[in-house]
């Protein structure tokens, strides 16, 4: 939806609103049009406004929790969905929703329960599948992580991020062959996918197909100016085709973006040892070596 289009919802929610103050539904419609444009300031008490008016409204519990969890309240937002279960134990957005939220405050297990409870509610729910393989992932649990995504691909082959984290954990498992092509697979699906150009350019680099990996990580630089890895892994692929003007050039762009990037400090500190800049270099080593400190 246009922007346009997403101020003229707004408006006729709020018209509504005005008719007919406690319209729980319309409180939704409008709490979630402002999430949309990331205004979630606005959007929070239109949830809470909803549950004053209908406490047991599950959904509104689990819209507050998605908008508590993208303002960074996790403790919140898993409430929130912890609420929306209660009232609804086979809300499966909502089992997935806690997932993510129990992850990304590191109670991996919990989440795993989370993910598989709404799998179990629906055991299609792609979705779930790819992000109960992700904290498989983190937790090394490989060939367990690998299933879960071949899992979601199946049951949605368009699934661009799916295929991406099935090419890094193929390749932790050594198949870098497959993994090259879980990643090309997805950007045929997402062709603007920074994540899957940086990753490829990793496999790339390490099997030594340097001038295949400079390309990967100029694609995703030019899609994503301000991500830093990939001009520090540049660096190094441009270091080991000899054009060391270039890779310096890349390493600094990565300390400039990112001024406790230890590792690139490290890379320029040997590629200007390398050149004879033996001043510079002890310089960039030893501010690598603080912030390892």
């Amino acid at each position: 939806k246009g922007n346009k289009e997403k101020e003229q919802i707004i408006y006729l929610l709020k018209k509504a609103l005005q008719i007919k103050p406690d319209f729980p539904d319309a409180l939704i419609n409008l709490g979630n049009a402002f999430k949309e444009q990331g205004d979630l300031d606005s959007a929070i008490p239109c949830f809470q406004k909803a549950l004053q008016i209908k406490p047991d409204f599950a959904q509104a519990h689990n819209n507050l929790g998605i908008a508590l969890q993208e303002q960074g309240n996790l403790n919140s937002a898993i409430d929130s969905y912890q609420n929306a279960i209660k009232l609804n134990p086979d809300y499966q957005n909502a089992h997935n929703n806690l997932g993510a939220a129990l992850q990304e405050k590191g109670d991996l297990n919990p989440a795993i329960e989370s993910y598989q409870h709404a799998i179990k509610l629906n055991p299609k729910y792609h979705e779930a599948h790819n992000n109960l393989g992700i904290v498989l992932y983190k937790l090394g649990r490989l060939k367990e992580s690998e299933a879960s995504y071949k899992l979601a691909i199946k049951l949605h082959p368009e699934f661009a991020e799916a295929h991406c984290n099935l090419g890094a954990v193929l390749k932790e498992l050594g198949e870098l062959k497959d993994a090259e092509d879980s990643y090309i697979e997805a950007l045929k699906i997402k062709s603007d996918y920074v994540q899957a150009f940086y990753n490829l350019g990793l496999i790339l680099e390490e099997q030594a197909r340097y001038e295949e990996a400079e390309h990967r990580f100029k694609q995703a630089i030019e899609l994503q100016p301000e991500y830093v890895k990939p001009y520090n892994n540049l660096g190094s692929a441009l270091k080991e085709l000899g054009r060391l003007d270039e890779a310096e050039e890349s390493y600094r762009k990565a300390i400039k973006l990112k001024p406790d990037f230890s590792l690139a400090y490290s890379n320029l500190g040997s590629l200007l040892s390398r050149r004879g800049k033996l001043i510079e270099a002890e310089k960039y080593t030893q501010e690598a070596i603080n912030f390892n400190s």
